[in-house]
């Protein structure tokens, strides 16, 4: 029995495409609503009279705001799922194994399948809150790693590893992208964040390891010299933390070729050019919007507009007492609006990942009740604070004198 995946492969199954047939495909667009040979021309015959097979084109194309809303809904499911198994721990057993096969499953499926993407993330999400659950709520665990020098690996491991290497990739593309110049030294480039990465990795392993054996943090001194009651750490702690000055050393160093690469380029690197540029058009055509996007008439993600909003609903009552000369008296529905707001932006971004327009719509409809009631609430406090300042005793007022 043939694998499919090496089958299906022109790459691997000796079926090389033929030079037509590769400038057909680069000729095609990235993404096209039109199917061939019915909304628009086939394909034009080749050298032999020979007609190639029609490509048929995606209803549903990828496009960005796609992109963004399906790992926005995915990322929700794995965190709900997450804080189910949380608190269920158990429940990281089936998770594990749930996920195997459907990660599989998705893995050699030819078609993407919605069902089985999601509840691949809704698998993942109780593995992970599971097992962080025992790891971190298990009574003698906690008790063995609480205020110890595991605390400041973890940290290291999620804020410095993570975060921090991805500023680098950012900056090392923005650099020729935006400032327009060369990067010096690329293979030292190439090499650094490898050196800095796996120093930090290495960093955050042995330190979380000396923190099992109970090396405390917030101390200059783990051996506590000098102390009446000293205690004899184990020959493993004393290596663990010889290992984390190395592998920091080593860390420090990755960072400071960073910086020398980012402001040697900045300042010494060669300029680009921009090019010449071509009065032909770019054979690949710009992508085609979603269908849900052309019915409601936004090609572009739908939250740019939303985030003004929730900024003008939530500084509102600031703003408008300082502008005004009023004092606006609080009241809790001021949160209406925002809840109405962001449970519309839920809808449309769900909405748009289902192709279903009637969500959108409907998450549509919420905005436009979120803002009437931003503005019936706020010209109602507005008259109050007007009404309380007409109607306040002669002795509250402030002395003219």
């Amino acid at each position: 029995m043939s694998n499919p995946a090496l089958s299906n492969n022109p790459a691997l199954n000796g079926k090389t495409l033929t030079a037509d047939e590769l400038r057909r495909i680069y000729d095609q667009p990235a993404a096209s609503l039109q199917r061939p040979g019915v909304d628009q021309p086939a394909s034009p015959p080749v050298a032999g009279g020979a007609q190639l097979p029609p490509v048929v084109g995606s209803d549903k194309p990828m496009t960005y705001e796609n992109t963004i809303s399906k790992t926005v809904m995915l990322f929700i499911v794995v965190l709900a799922t997450a804080a189910v198994g949380w608190f269920v721990p158990i429940l990281m057993i089936p998770g594990a194994l749930v996920g195997l096969v459907l990660g599989l499953v998705n893995a050699f499926k030819k078609e993407p399948n919605v069902a089985l993407i999601v509840g691949y993330a809704a698998a993942q999400g109780l593995f992970l809150g599971g097992i962080s659950g025992v790891m971190m709520g298990t009574e003698q665990l906690n008790m063995l790693i609480h205020n110890t020098i595991y605390v400041p690996g973890h940290f290291h491991a999620t804020v410095v590893v993570g975060t921090t290497l991805s500023f680098m990739a950012l900056t090392y593309f923005l650099i020729p992208v935006l400032f327009r110049r060369e990067m010096i030294n690329p293979g030292l480039a190439k090499a650094q964040p490898y050196l800095f990465g796996l120093s930090m990795y290495f960093f955050c392993l042995v330190m979380m390891g000396a923190g099992t054996l109970g090396v405390s943090r917030r101390h200059w001194d783990m051996a506590f010299s000098g102390a009446a009651q000293a205690y004899e750490w184990p020959g493993a702690a004393y290596l663990m933390m010889g290992l984390v000055g190395i592998a920091g050393i080593a860390a420090i160093l990755g960072g400071a070729i960073y910086i020398y690469i980012t402001v040697g380029s900045l300042l010494w690197g060669k300029k680009l050019d921009t090019g010449a540029v071509s009065a032909k058009f770019t054979p690949i055509p710009p992508t085609a919007p979603t269908i849900v996007a052309q019915s409601y008439g936004s090609a572009g993600f739908a939250a740019p507009g939303t985030f003004v909003m929730a900024m003008v609903f939530g500084h509102a009552p600031i703003i408008f007492p300082a502008v005004l000369r009023v004092a606006v008296p609080y009241h809790p529905a001021f949160y209406l609006p925002l809840l109405l707001l962001h449970a519309g932006l839920v809808l449309r971004l769900g909405g748009d990942a289902l192709g279903d327009f009637t969500i959108v719509r409907a998450g549509g409809m919420l905005g436009a009740v979120a803002l009437a009631a931003f503005i019936v609430g706020t010209v109602s406090a507005v008259v109050r604070g007007l009404r309380q300042r007409r109607f306040a005793p002669a002795s509250s007022a402030p002395s003219r004198r």
